[in-house]
């Protein structure tokens, strides 16, 4: 009803300003359309997806179409390398450089006079590349990594974050989504290819990022959302263990001093690995699912030691698949490249550019519209949910590998992705624990955008209406 409003509302204006011209115009646009539809419907035929359709794709084994982007999409993943190496380790520098890397908990309340509280935890940058690499090679990969200023009297498992937004990792973003577990863990937050890190975190309701707060420039690659921020996650995960598996005597200075700083607060596996989990919110969430189901895809195939391990996923508000409910309208829209309320969704922008020549293509490719097909499938748990399972090897009634967060009035992500989410693991439910927070009446919590500072400063740092607020839900998570 929005979109037709929206139209109705343009062309009304276009007719009103009296353009003599404005006819052919018109008929282009229209015969644009057509064609656009056309593909569009295409997209769905190829899929099998059915208008309005209420419950995730089924993946089926005699659909040939999806036998296809299953053989396509494990060669894709089973070709990578996720061998690196650490570039630099370095103490991160805010803006004020007297107060070098240190956290704070800002205020509960925008408008507060409150002063921000020190957190215990300090702010590191770490930079890593592929290997091998030529001499000359300048895309640099970079990460945030929070450190506890004191250890713990038990090691604790070290915690890769996946960030939500799609305007790079800052300081305030990582604080606000894992709270007070930087006092006790060691977290690391990559920034993702073709994202900044930043001094200071500006993000608004439009998400949007000063140019000014971009850290020494360090933005490198090419976004491809959820393709290569999974990808990100795996290497940075990868190098770590790497890293520390090797004897002291070969490490070069850049590996002894990130294994001085981090050897007594985390913890390792009886392999000699360390213990890692992921942690995602919104976008992110997706990204660190879509790592995971391609740690389980090496490790069904025999290559365990390819890729890092993880001991648990847990992802907040994520969005799952595009293939049912409202994001497969969102979906129509980007493959259309058609302009809509959803364009304010992280990483919507650049997906539409990723289908461009699909919609720029004239006539019936067959091949553009298997690539098309490709692109959805590849950032799509409809199709790489059932590989999730194989990426734990333990698993029982107290203990969970999979936790699935989100607020009862989340307006954005919806408790629908909950659903989705309990269809696609259902095979696997002994392995996962969906946990709300939050209730429909709760009058502390306007629930707009979970990824706004009034909502992230509140509830990550009280206790709402007496429940659990997300960090101590995260806290329980991590230390179980």
């Amino acid at each position: 009803m929005k979109k037709t409003l929206f139209n109705v509302a343009a062309l009304s204006f276009f007719i009103s300003c009296g353009n003599p011209q404005s006819y052919e115009p018109l008929k282009e646009q229209k015969q644009g359309q057509t064609v656009v539809a056309s593909k569009w419907k295409k997209v769905k035929d190829y899929l099998g997806l059915k208008n309005k359709q209420t419950t995730p794709l089924e993946f089926k084994q005699d659909n040939p179409n999806h036998k296809k982007l299953k053989e396509r999409l494990e060669k894709e993943w089973l070709g990578q390398d996720f061998t690196g190496e650490l570039v630099s380790f370095e103490e991160f520098g805010t803006k004020n450089q007297q107060e070098n890397s240190i956290f704070y908990r800002y205020p509960q309340t925008e408008g507060s006079n409150k002063k921000p509280e020190e957190l215990e935890a300090k702010l590191w940058l770490v930079s890593y590349r592929k290997k091998p690499c030529a001499e000359n090679d300048t895309f640099i990969h970079h990460a945030l990594v929070s450190i506890p200023n004191q250890s713990t009297e038990t090691k604790k498992p070290i915690i890769f974050f996946a960030h939500g937004n799609d305007q790079g990792i800052s300081s305030k973003n990582l604080a606000s989504s894992v709270g007070e577990n930087q006092n006790t863990h060691v977290i690391v937050a990559p920034a993702f290819p073709g994202e900044p890190v930043l001094k200071e975190s500006s993000l608004n309701l439009t998400w949007k990022y000063k140019n000014e707060n971009i850290y020494q420039d360090k933005k490198s690659g090419e976004s491809l959302p959820w393709v290569n921020d999974s990808d990100d996650l795996l290497l940075i995960a990868k190098v770590l263990d790497d890293v520390f598996t090797k004897d002291d005597s070969v490490k070069n200075e850049v590996e002894q001093n990130l294994t001085q700083h981090l050897n007594d607060k985390v913890l390792f596996n009886e392999d000699g690995m360390l213990n890692k989990q992921l942690f995602g919110t919104s976008r992110g969430g997706l990204s660190a699912s879509l790592a995971v189901a391609k740690t389980g895809l090496f490790n069904q195939k025999g290559r365990k030691n390819d890729v890092p391990q993880f001991s648990k996923l847990t992802i907040l508000s994520s969005p799952t698949t595009t293939t049912a409910g409202n994001f497969l309208e969102t979906l129509e829209f980007v493959i259309k490249g058609e302009s809509s309320l959803y364009d304010m969704l992280p990483c919507t922008k650049r997906l539409k550019e990723v289908f461009q020549d699909f919609r720029d293509k004239k006539g019936d490719d067959l091949t553009e519209l298997e690539d098309a097909c490709f692109e959805i499938a590849r950032r799509d748990l409809a199709f790489s949910s059932p590989y999730l399972k194989e990426a734990f090897h333990f698993s029982g009634e107290k203990e969970k590998n999979i936790y699935f967060l989100f607020h009862t009035q989340d307006k954005i992500i919806k408790a629908e992705n909950k659903e989705f989410f309990e269809y696609l693991t259902n095979d696997f439910k002994n392995i996962v624990k969906i946990v709300s927070f939050g209730d429909e009446d709760s009058k502390n919590l306007k629930f707009e955008f979970h990824l706004t500072k009034k909502f992230w400063s509140e509830s990550l740092t009280t206790d709402m209406d007496g429940e659990k607020s997300p960090a101590n839900i995260l806290s329980e998570i991590f230390n179980s």
